[in-house]
């Protein structure tokens, strides 16, 4: 279950990027993190800490709570 989690939200991640053409190096900076670290969390081989959720969800201009819901659940 906790692997689920974690390749759920990091594909939201990427997808929502993705949506919004948005690289990964542009988020990470507006995001204050390391592309590295978030290709990784995208990938699900790391998981976010919260304070890097929040974050990405205010860099996104979303609530955090998106990375948790469906695909079709999300705002574009």
């Amino acid at each position: 279950m906790f692997e689920e989690t974690v390749k759920h939200i990091g594909e939201r991640i990427s997808e929502t990027r993705s949506r919004r053409n948005i690289t990964a190096e542009q988020l990470a900076t507006w995001s204050d993190s390391g592309s590295d670290d978030l290709r990784a969390v995208e990938a699900a081989r790391r998981t976010v800490r919260s304070d890097e959720l929040f974050r990405l969800a205010s860099a996104l201009d979303i609530p955090v709570k998106e990375f948790f819901g469906s695909p079709q659940e999300a705002s574009v």
